[in-house]
């Protein structure tokens, strides 16, 4: 699992939420600029974790394609406000297999937050 912590200014940290809400609602797909072999799809939203004072939880699939074909690997993504401090966390699975947060740890990590 990986994960981020990140700070912001009182009135920004809503703001990273409410433009990844409206970017899930939207978006299909994601290809990397410099190498068109590799990008994400088939971004979906997951049910709201009821963590923090708000968070986005959402699964999406890595593209990868070389000359013996495309491969494709789950994610599953989770961003958490809490007042200003923004918490990511990120699991990948190996392809055709189903990915899921370790919400324990989760949970722990949450709770230490400010």
């Amino acid at each position: 699992m990986e994960t981020a912590l990140i700070a912001y200014r009182p009135g920004d940290a809503h703001k990273v939420l409410a433009d990844l809400r409206a970017a899930l609602s939207r978006c299909t797909s994601f290809t990397g600029p410099v190498d068109m072999t590799q990008g994400f799809e088939h971004p979906r939203p997951l049910p709201d974790p009821n963590l923090g004072d708000e968070a986005v939880e959402y699964g999406i699939m890595e593209k990868m394609s070389d000359a013996e074909g495309t491969v494709r690997v789950p994610f599953e993504q989770l961003v958490v406000r809490k007042g200003s401090v923004i918490a990511w966390f990120q699991v990948q699975s190996n392809p055709g297999r189903t990915v899921a947060l370790p919400m324990d740890v989760v949970t722990a990590q949450i709770a230490k937050l400010p």
